[in-house]
């Protein structure tokens, strides 16, 4: 399936992955594990008594069948971190846009480097002497992915904050 990845050098090539790779992909992918999946889980933790901790089996749970959907071992090496990270996301924001569009933004950078720069180099290689993980997208992604996160930390202080401002007896 890599080699489908690889440019055939012509625009609608070009054009075809980005459109199916990072954008149909990640919404596709993002609706149903951050979406259905977690979302089912989210609602069963609103149900519980131990909110917090169901909150993160159904986290780990949904990072898990992520990981391991492409079928492919190498992607586990990503998918792990990126589904907890995207299903933080998710349930901090308590919307899927957040993690649908760090997705798109690392599929597209995936894209960007098999398409223009294939000689990159690799963080990882693998045993069979194809090298997976390129820096190109290892340092990007590492650093979007942070600034979301600590963006998110930040919007959801400031939102905490402003609500028990405005709770009833705040003023007191």
């Amino acid at each position: 399936s890599e080699e489908l990845l690889y440019p055939q050098s012509n625009a609608l090539d070009t054009i075809g992955a980005y459109w199916t790779i990072a954008i149909v992909a990640p919404v596709c992918t993002e609706l149903f594990f951050r979406g259905l999946l977690l979302g089912l889980g989210m609602e069963t933790a609103n149900l519980s008594r131990q909110r917090s901790a169901v909150m993160w089996y159904a986290i780990i749970f949904q990072t898990i069948l992520y990981a391991f959907s492409n079928l492919n071992p190498w992607e586990i090496v990503t998918g792990i971190p990126l589904g907890l990270i995207f299903g933080y996301l998710r349930v901090r924001m308590a919307s899927i846009l957040v993690p649908t569009v760090l997705h798109a933004a690392f599929s597209a950078i995936k894209i960007s480097n098999i398409y223009f720069w294939p000689d990159a180099p690799f963080l990882l290689n693998r045993p069979d002497g194809i090298e997976s993980l390129p820096l190109l997208i290892s340092i990007p992604a590492v650093l979007i992915i942070s600034a979301t996160i600590v963006r998110t930390e930040q919007l959801a202080h400031r939102t905490s904050s402003n609500s028990a401002a405005a709770a009833p007896g705040a003023a007191d």
